[in-house]
């Protein structure tokens, strides 16, 4: 059985973003997968302070919630990430969730520690107002380097727009639709 860690990076549940990553989540459960859904927002995460205190380790001494996140990924087979589009970018909640992932980077780029050696596979969904791709790019390229550091193949990314208003998202239904085929292709071989 896989088991697919979620991060939400909305602050708000049941909003568009949210409403898309569960879409992908009841398929990922129908192809028969373990959910860890975590609720950034829910959670009480430091920003990286750049103190160096991972430099030895490539552990954080940040001692916070992101302890859950970290477990949580180790643990995962599979990454999906759902963030709305803040100035063109992941939400704070997101980015504050990714710069805590420096401790990874210590670990992988100077100390050359084993890296995870599953075969995973990550994606990634936004919601912004904007319909434009390229408005979406920024935010792309944070979330490649995210999984990058990882070991996690970004398979695919699914960006929303035109999705501005509480619920706007229920009135698309190929969007829904792909949610929901992102969520299957990410579990299934």
């Amino acid at each position: 059985m896989a088991r697919l860690t979620a991060l939400l990076g909305s602050p708000r549940n049941g909003g568009n973003t949210d409403t898309l990553l569960e879409k992908a989540l009841d398929a990922a459960r129908a192809s028969g997968a373990q959910i860890d859904k975590i609720v950034l927002n829910d959670l009480n995460i430091r920003p990286c302070q750049e103190c160096g205190g991972c430099l030895e380790k490539g552990l954080c001494v940040i001692k916070d919630d992101m302890a859950v996140v970290y477990k949580a990924l180790e643990e995962a087979d599979n990454v999906l990430v759902a963030s709305p589009i803040f100035f063109a970018n992941v939400s704070a909640q997101t980015k504050t969730m990714i710069d805590r992932m420096q401790c990874f980077w210590v670990r992988k780029y100077l100390l050359h520690k084993k890296k995870n050696s599953k075969k995973r596979s990550g994606t990634f969904i936004a919601c912004g107002g904007f319909k434009k791709k390229s408005f979406f790019n920024c935010a792309e390229k944070v979330i490649d380097a995210f999984f990058k550091v990882q070991d996690i193949d970004y398979i695919e990314g699914f960006f929303a727009g035109g999705v501005d208003a509480i619920g706007d998202i229920l009135k698309q239904e190929k969007m829904l639709k792909r949610a929901y085929d992102l969520g299957k292709k990410l579990v299934e071989p």
